[in-house]
């Protein structure tokens, strides 16, 4: 029973811990887009418009390159593993299900993060800002 108790344990810990992460960076990257969706495309030397790109890949990357170091879900989805393996062997429907859900939430959050970078590259229109943001 004391394995089962640490499992749920790190369960709720690494699921809220996933959660955090993920709000961090989707935080960072909205404030990263606020300042591209509107600015007009670079001018000037080749040296100047490449410095620009450049930053605003990196701007609108770091945020993708931190989840990937970090792998929010796969500690999130290892927890999960570990508490079924040393849970019950019948885990309430509902549990599941919220668990399910709440997987699937943050496997779209974390797909989303690449989003502002597709909608930058292909000169984002504004309604596709406004999906995003929702």
């Amino acid at each position: 029973m004391k394995s089962t108790s640490i499992a749920t344990e790190r369960l709720h810990v690494e699921l809220q811990a996933c959660w955090e992460t993920l709000a961090d960076l989707t935080t960072r990257l909205a404030q990263s887009t606020s300042s591209l969706r509107n600015a007009e495309r670079c001018r000037g030397s080749l040296q100047q418009i490449r410095e620009t790109y450049s930053a605003s890949a990196a701007a609108l990357l770091e945020p993708v390159e931190a989840c990937l170091r970090l792998k929010p879900v796969r500690r999130s989805l290892e927890a999960v593993q570990e508490w079924i393996r040393q849970g019950p062997a019948k885990i309430p429907i509902g549990q599941r299900r919220l668990h399910a859900q709440l997987r699937a939430l943050l496997v779209e959050t974390t797909l989303d993060l690449c989003e502002p970078w597709r909608i930058w590259i292909n000169q984002g229109y504004e309604q596709d800002w406004l999906a995003w943001d929702k």
